[in-house]
């Protein structure tokens, strides 16, 4: 399955279950994870996996920093 479907899949049974962004998140690392455990080379694997530990907290705070950057360098 493409990942638009996914993405497209997760939204719509979000939208059905009533599950939260957090829940979502969760749910999306979780799958990551299951993608790196599938890398043969451990250095890879190990690279991916650590890229999955983010705490939503953290997520969205970066998330909202980086939005504040684009549009202050947006400004003429």
């Amino acid at each position: 399955m493409k990942p638009i479907g996914l993405l497209m899949g997760a939204c719509l049974l979000a939208g059905l279950t009533g599950c939260t962004v957090q829940q979502l998140y969760a749910s999306g690392q979780s799958w990551q994870r299951n993608e790196c455990f599938k890398l043969i080379d451990s250095v890879q694997r190990n690279q991916c996996l650590a890229q999955t530990w983010m705490p939503y907290d953290q997520y969205t705070h970066e998330l909202h920093q980086d939005n504040v950057e684009r549009a202050q360098l947006a400004r003429p």
